[in-house]
């Protein structure tokens, strides 16, 4: 298991070449922006040290894809879309003991034959060395068994990785700072047995219509893999644990977020006029988003924060899912999308849902956090954040403007949240996950361009060490 070294990353350059033609990786993005724009990063730098990357996505990601240079195909029907709308609109999904099982059986299962048939495509011609997925991308593993190709786990929140030495905050299994460590781990242990006895059922089912055996406990054990397990986060919110997978690296956050792009986008540049002469008009506001994925409780806690927000004497900022750019009265800005990384760091604190791309954006700002979980990930990227000393949680269950207003004081007043926000922006500013990602990735390529040759490595492609080649950026033909 490797933890990020900030120098390691940076360390692969020029192409790696199979054959006559360069590597090239099959990548599948699904899920909210936090979950594709770190697979985007993470491709652009594999495109910039000359490896083609096939990015397979919902076709709402095919503009930010092509323009960072990789060859984009869409997944899903006819209209190329794999929605989240089930997750962002349906309010089963959410709440502490709901969610990942709704979402799995609702969003993920009824579409593995589209992944699947989308993999086996970009498979077919025999140009794709490696599958990349997130650990959702079920079918994923199943295409690199049949074409015989590594398959990499790639995974952009810690909760993605069920350890039961450093556990998740997920629905239904206990959180290790109230419960004594045996029962966590037997938490944990029940709620993997179940969410397996609960799922696998309906994954063995699309097995069978895809032509392919029966499995069993395919809902975590199928999440890992045996070739190379990648952690799109900072080591400082989760570092190595003692039973994560042998082939694991926790890389880094993998920042994408389009600042360069908002000042060539007519619409993000008119947001940016407008946010500047707010930011010009007064005080440094309250800033809050909800993200991508929990729309059906925007609304809802815009109104609180807006309440709140008036209640303190406090400015407030709301980046909308709507394109609808509004100045509301009484000093509340509402705009639609505009990369975090040119809101956040103007906030006195951020409000949010604790989504892990929205949550890495807030800790990279350097402003203290009042995070609202809703759903699946979220607890654990919200207790992660509060144990490094940059935010607080707050139930939704429960919540009053009087709650969250006290909450935003607090945040702002305390001087332990502003210092330690400082200071794990401090150490995430030395972070590059995409470029160390990218690295680890690299070399498992060159240890399959070994393979191809028959140079006599050990390794299978099913079960390579990507550690175990030395020629890393050089040419292998």
């Amino acid at each position: 298991m490797e933890q990020h070294d900030d120098a390691e990353g940076a360390a692969m350059i020029g192409p790696i070449m199979i054959g006559d033609r360069p590597a090239c990786v099959s990548m599948l993005g699904i899920g909210s922006a936090g979950d594709v724009h770190p697979f985007i990063a993470v491709g652009a730098e594999l495109v910039r040290s000359g490896v083609a990357v096939r990015f397979i996505s919902d076709a709402r990601y095919a503009g930010v894809a092509v323009d960072a240079g990789l060859m984009h195909v869409p997944l899903g029907g006819a209209d190329g879309h794999w929605s989240v709308s089930s997750l962002a609109d349906n309010p089963s999904h959410t709440g502490r003991t709901a969610g990942w099982a709704g979402m799995l059986r609702d969003e993920v299962i009824p579409r593995i034959p589209s992944v699947v048939a989308a993999l086996r495509a970009a498979v077919a011609d025999q140009q794709s060395d490696v599958i990349i997925s997130p650990h959702t991308g079920f079918g994923a593993p199943w295409v690199a068994r049949e074409a015989g190709v590594p398959w990499v786990m790639m995974a952009t929140a810690p909760a993605s990785w069920c350890s039961l030495v450093d556990p998740p905050m997920y629905p239904l299994m206990p959180d290790k700072d109230r419960y004594r460590p045996w029962l966590v781990k037997l938490g944990v242990a029940f709620g993997k047995a179940m969410t397996n006895a609960a799922l696998d059922p309906a994954i063995n089912k699309v097995r069978r219509t895809l032509g392919m055996s029966k499995g069993r406990a395919f809902a975590f054990d199928e999440m890992m893999s045996a070739d190379l397990n990648l952690g799109l986060w900072s080591p400082s919110l989760r570092g190595p644990a003692s039973d994560d997978p042998a082939r694991s690296s926790v890389c880094g956050f993998a920042w994408f977020d389009r600042s360069e792009h908002a000042q060539s986008d007519a619409a993000m540049r008119g947001r940016l006029r407008r946010l500047t002469d707010f930011l010009g008009a007064g005080e440094a506001p309250i800033v809050m988003t909800t993200g991508t994925a929990v729309v059906h409780v925007a609304e809802e806690l815009e109104r609180m924060a807006a309440s709140a927000a008036w209640s303190l004497g406090r400015r407030l900022v709301i980046l909308s899912l709507s394109d609808d750019d509004t100045q509301l009265e009484r000093g509340v800005l509402r705009l639609g999308f505009l990369p975090h990384s040119m809101v956040f760091p103007h906030a006195r604190v951020i409000l949010h849902h604790g989504g892990m791309g929205t949550t890495a954006q807030a800790l990279r700002s350097g402003r203290p956090s009042v995070v609202v979980p809703f759903a699946m990930d979220q607890f654990d990227n919200a207790r992660r954040s509060r144990l490094v000393g940059a935010s607080i949680t707050l139930r939704r269950r429960g919540l009053t403007v009087e709650r969250l207003a006290a909450a935003l004081m607090r945040a702002e007043q305390e001087a332990g949240f502003q210092n330690a926000a400082m200071k794990i922006r401090d150490l995430l500013l030395r972070e590059d996950g995409a470029a160390f990602a990218a690295a680890r990735i690299r070399e498992l390529l060159a240890n399959r361009a070994v393979q191809r040759l028959g140079s006599g490595a050990s390794a299978s492609p099913s079960s390579g060490d990507p550690t175990g080649v030395t020629t890393v950026g050089s040419r292998i033909a």
